[in-house]
């Protein structure tokens, strides 16, 4: 059996099979009780048994699936509203995740320093497949309300962000407005300038990044009405070559935005200084 670089906290490994870029891990639960998650009463009693398989750290350039045989106890406490429940595994796998807490730690620390894309790549190397949208995510916070309704614009400007050039890897500064018309759901004032600055933090174009804004913004309201303009000044155009300053401006404009001249005209007035 193949030696493992590390442990699994309150798990005996039972067996380790490597293939194609690729090394699957089965491992057992030893915990004799179980505290219900509901009524925080301890159980002994097991009632059934599951896997769960969860991604872990890669090794050597493969990535490490783990199958985790867990159990579901009987809760024991007569007053509790549910009658089993699933073991924690805490210090190794958070409930209901795909990828264990070492492996989220690493994944939010990539996406926090290097963003989706790069992030996506360089996980790719060590064996790891991950979506750039999925590495993304694990840096956004979705705090969202119930629409008021749903016949108005709703507009965020002024927001300044810098990233580097994809091109050149100068910096650039983008200004950026956002607006959206809400269908349930709105999202929180702070959250602009999260989404905003989580598309910032890798090599970037101007192009991609309000493509990307208004596909997160989309995602996270439920609406397809949305828009976004972005005027940015480039250092790789500004300190370097022709050396002459000037200001790029872009738009990406969905749903109503692009169909309806009056909406798109009330939404540029909004925007103005």
């Amino acid at each position: 059996m193949v030696a493992l670089p590390f442990s699994l906290a309150g798990l005996l490994i039972t067996d380790i099979t490597p293939t194609n870029n690729h090394i699957r891990v089965t491992a057992t639960s030893q915990q004799a009780t179980a505290i219900c998650p509901f009524c925080q009463h301890t159980s002994s009693r097991v009632y059934s048994w599951y896997q769960r398989c969860p991604y872990d750290l890669p090794m050597s350039g493969n990535a490490v699936q783990l199958r985790l045989r867990v159990r579901r106890f009987r809760c024991l406490n007569t007053l509790c509203p549910k009658t089993t429940f699933a073991e924690r595994l805490s210090n190794v796998v958070a409930f209901a995740s795909r990828h264990t807490m070492r492996l989220t730690t690493l994944v939010d620390v990539f996406a926090l320093l290097v963003g989706g894309e790069l992030g996506s790549r360089l996980f790719s190397y060590m064996g790891i497949q991950m979506s750039p949208d999925t590495m993304v995510r694990y840096r956004t916070t979705e705090t969202t309300f119930s629409a008021a309704s749903t016949d108005q614009i709703v507009c965020v400007s002024g927001m300044r962000v810098f990233s580097l050039c994809e091109h050149h890897l100068l910096p650039m500064w983008c200004d950026v407005a956002i607006g959206y018309i809400p269908s349930d759901k709105v999202l929180g004032f702070s959250k602009f300038a999260r989404i905003t600055h989580q598309f910032t933090h890798h090599l970037q174009i101007q192009e991609r990044l309000g493509q990307q804004i208004a596909d997160e913004v989309s995602r996270i309201t439920g609406t397809n009405h949305v828009a976004v303009i972005i005027k940015g000044e480039h250092l790789c155009m500004s300190a370097r070559g022709i050396r002459t300053p000037g200001v790029m401006a872009s738009s990406v404009m969905r749903g109503s935005f692009r169909t309806d001249r009056d909406l798109r005209a009330e939404f540029m007035q909004m925007i103005q200084p």
